[in-house]
């Protein structure tokens, strides 16, 4: 099985930095300690999130209550499994801008 990789504790950092948050403040507002924003930002564990994407479970109809075509599951998938991120598939984002946009009708 491979590891999944730490970029998305690097975007949540720099999230987090683009907010002007500190650790214990994102860590606040979502209930969770600091030590746990600080072991997502390194790698040391990962979020629950990333364990359901990895095994399949849909985060958009999740999030949106609508869900996204396979092509993009199996992206999402790839995208924190590997160590290289997929090539940019132009066709699954379009897809995927669609769906968000029938979701705000």
């Amino acid at each position: 099985m491979k590891e999944i990789n730490n970029n998305f504790g690097k975007r949540l950092k720099e999230e987090r930095n683009r907010l002007g948050l500190t650790q214990l403040e994102l860590a606040k507002k979502i209930g969770v300690t600091s030590k746990t924003i600080s072991n997502y930002e390194t790698g040391m564990f990962h979020t629950p999130l990333m364990y359901m994407i990895k095994e399949g479970i849909d985060i958009g109809y999740l999030i949106t209550g609508h869900p996204l075509s396979p092509e993009c599951l199996e992206q999402l998938i790839l995208a924190i499994v590997d160590n290289e991120p997929p090539e940019v598939n132009r066709n699954l984002v379009i897809d995927i801008i669609k769906q968000q946009l029938e979701y705000l009708r």
